[in-house]
C-alpha cells in the first residue's frame, strides 16, 4: 500500500512541476510579449485592421451627406438644386479597430473628410488609409460621414460648416456614449481631417457656443441652426480633445483659441488658392468672386502664429510650392510622397501627447 501512494505521489510530483514550469514559460512570454506592445504600441504597427462601416450615430435635416470627388462638374452644379429644400439624413461612421487587441482602453482618432463642404464621402482614400495605419499602431480610428450642400454665398457657406461641426460634435458623442463597447481611452482623443474637415476638427477642438458664426442664428431668410450640441442625436456625454490635426485647414477667427490649450499639428502647401495659408478670401483661383460670396479666414499658418504666442503646443510643416491637397499629384491624384511624410508626423506627434500623459507607458 505504502508503494502504491509513493507511486502516485511521484507522479502527482512531477506533473505539478510539469504546470508550475509550463506557468513560469507562459507568464514570462506574456511579459515579454507585453512589454514589446508596451515600447512598440503607437509607433510600429503590430496588428491586422478590423473595419466595421456604416455604423449610424445620428440623423439630422440637411442636403446630401456623400458625393464622390470624382462625380462631373455639371453633375456638382445641378446638385444645387437640392438646396433649396432639406430632408432627413442618416449619418454614418466606419470604425478601424486593432484585431486581436487585448488592451482594455485604446485612444480614440476620428478623422474627417475634405470637399469644400459639397462634395467627398467617409471612404475617402487618404482618410482611410490613415484610419487602417493608425488602427494598426493600436487605435480606435472612426471616420465620419457630415451633412454637405450649400448655396454659393458667404452665410450658405459658413451655415455648412457650423452644419458640418455639429455632426462631427454628434459623432463625438456617440463614440463616447459606446466607450465600453469600442474600449475607447476617453482621456485620449484625438481629431483630424483635410480641408473642410480640418477646419471642422479645428472647430470642434476651440469653437463653443458663445463663439458660433453670425450666420449660425436666425435671419430674415434663415433658421437658427441651434447650439452645438443640439443636433445629429440625443446623447449628452461629453468629452474633451487631447490634440487636432490640421490639414489644411482654417478658421474663420482666431480668438476662439484663446483659453485653450489643445496641441495642434498643421500641415498646408503655401501656394493653396483654395483654403488660404495665410489670411485671405478662399477659393482664390475663383478670382473677384471669391470675394463675393465668401468671407476672409485664417489659413493654417496664422492658427500656428496665434497658437505659439499663447503658449499651446504647436508645430507647422509646410509644404513649399504646394497647393491645395499637397499630398497627392494634382495631374494623376493619387497619392504622393508628401502623404506618407504626414502620416509619420501625425504618427510621431500622437506619440508624444501619450507619453507625455502616461510617462510609465
Amino acid at each position: 500500500m505504502f508503494l502504491i501512494f509513493a507511486i502516485l505521489f511521484r507522479n502527482a510530483m512531477k506533473r505539478t512541476s510539469f504546470f508550475i514550469t509550463f506557468l513560469l514559460l507562459s507568464t514570462l512570454s506574456y511579459a515579454q510579449n507585453n512589454d514589446m506592445s508596451a515600447t512598440s504600441r503607437y509607433k510600429t504597427a503590430l496588428f491586422p485592421v478590423v473595419e466595421t462601416t456604416g455604423i449610424q450615430y445620428g440623423q439630422a435635416m440637411g442636403y446630401w451627406t456623400e458625393m464622390d470627388d470624382k462625380t462631373p462638374m455639371v453633375s456638382k452644379l445641378l446638385q444645387m438644386k437640392q438646396t433649396s429644400e432639406e430632408q432627413t439624413l442618416n449619418l454614418y461612421l466606419d470604425l478601424y479597430e486593432p484585431q486581436g487587441d487585448t488592451a482594455a482602453k485604446r485612444p480614440l482618432v476620428m478623422l474627417i473628410h475634405g470637399g469644400s463642404f459639397y462634395f467627398g464621402t467617409r471612404n475617402d482614400t487618404a482618410i482611410s488609409k490613415w484610419s487602417q495605419h493608425l488602427a494598426s499602431l493600436g487605435y480606435v480610428a472612426a471616420s465620419i460621414d457630415y451633412r454637405l450642400g450649400f448655396f454659393p454665398t458667404a452665410a450658405d457657406i459658413e451655415r455648412a460648416g457650423y452644419r458640418a461641426l455639429q455632426d462631427a460634435h454628434a459623432a463625438l458623442r456617440f463614440l463616447v456614449a459606446h466607450q465600453e463597447t469600442f474600449r475607447i481611452d476617453t482621456s485620449m482623443i484625438f481629431v483630424g481631417g483635410c480641408s473642410a474637415g480640418a477646419i471642422t476638427a479645428l472647430n470642434l477642438a476651440f469653437m463653443t457656443d458663445e463663439t458660433r458664426p453670425s450666420a449660425s442664428y436666425e435671419s430674415i431668410i434663415n433658421s437658427d441652426l441651434g447650439d452645438i450640441e443640439s443636433s445629429g442625436n440625443n446623447i449628452k456625454d461629453h468629452f474633451s480633445i487631447k490634440c487636432v490635426v490640421d490639414m489644411w485647414g482654417a478658421v474663420h477667427d482666431t480668438s476662439i483659441m484663446r483659453g485653450h490649450h489643445i496641441p495642434i499639428i498643421a500641415f498646408h502647401g503655401n501656394a493653396d488658392d483654395i483654403v488660404p495659408y495665410g489670411y485671405t478670401h478662399p477659393f482664390e483661383m475663383a478670382g473677384d468672386i471669391s470675394k463675393l460670396i465668401t468671407n476672409k479666414i485664417y489659413g493654417s499658418s496664422c492658427i500656428i502664429d496665434y497658437a505659439q504666442k499663447h503658449g499651446i503646443k504647436a508645430k507647422l510643416y509646410t509644404f513649399e510650392g504646394f497647393g491645395h491637397s499637397p499630398h497627392r499629384d494634382p495631374q494623376t491624384k493619387t497619392l504622393n510622397e508628401n502623404f506618407y511624410f504626414i502620416q509619420n508626423k501625425m504618427t510621431e506627434f500622437f506619440y508624444q501627447i501619450i507619453k507625455e500623459n502616461n510617462p510609465t507607458n
